[in-house]
This record gives structure tokens, C-alpha cells and sequence, in this order.
């Protein structure tokens, strides 16, 4: 599938996502896997609001609908360039946290 978007500095992408997750591991209590944008909730964009994340998470100070976060995640998932997954609730599935590694961002003056 070939998605396009804008991406915050305005600029046009477009990038071939493949449907099947590239990541899933198991634990005894956590299920972590690719996020997808049917994780995007009210519950993850009230993590972004936090005052705490938002000295850490480079998003959280540019997302504050949930439009925002769609675009966001739409971004960022199935890019070659990041990983991007979630980790949830074995039990419920709940969608509990996440891990993203992305390259040097020179924009914003990080590196991970």
C-alpha cells in the first residue's frame, strides 16, 4: 500500500507501508508489536499531555488533538527508518506505552 502525507514541516511523503507487522514479541504479561493508527486513543493522547512527557517526548509539544496524534503516528509507522511499537496488556490489551527509535533529527537537535 503506498501512503502520503504532510509531515509537520508541510512536506509532501509518500512510502510503501507492508501490512504485516515486522515486530511482535511476547512476554508472559505484554504483547509488544508494530503500532498501527487504530492504537490512536484518547488514552494515548492524555499521555502526550503530561507534564513529564512533554520534557521528553519531542511530539507531545506539537499534539494536541487527536487529529494531531493520527498524524503523527501516520508519519511514523511502517518507515523503514523507525521503529515504532507498542506495548500492551496481554491480559486486556490494553495499550499501555511505547518505544520509538528514529534516526538524527538535526531539525530539533536530538539523536537516539
Amino acid at each position: 500500500m503506498i501512503e502520503s502525507f504532510r509531515n509537520t514541516f508541510g512536506q509532501a511523503h509518500e512510502y510503501r507501508r507492508e501490512m504485516t507487522a515486522k515486530v511482535e514479541i511476547n512476554t508472559e504479561r505484554f504483547l509488544l508489536r508494530d503500532l498501527t493508527i487504530g492504537d490512536v486513543s484518547a488514552r494515548y493522547l492524555d499521555w502526550l499531555s503530561d507534564y513529564e512527557a512533554k520534557k521528553w517526548i519531542a511530539a507531545a509539544v506539537a499534539t494536541k488533538k487527536l487529529s494531531d496524534l493520527r498524524q503523527y503516528v501516520l508519519e511514523h509507522i511502517g518507515r523503514d527508518d523507525i521503529i515504532f511499537i507498542g506495548i500492551f496488556e496481554k491480559t486486556n490489551g490494553l495499550h499501555i506505552s511505547n518505544i520509538k527509535y528514529e534516526p538524527e533529527n538535526s531539525v530539533l537537535g536530538y539523536a537516539i
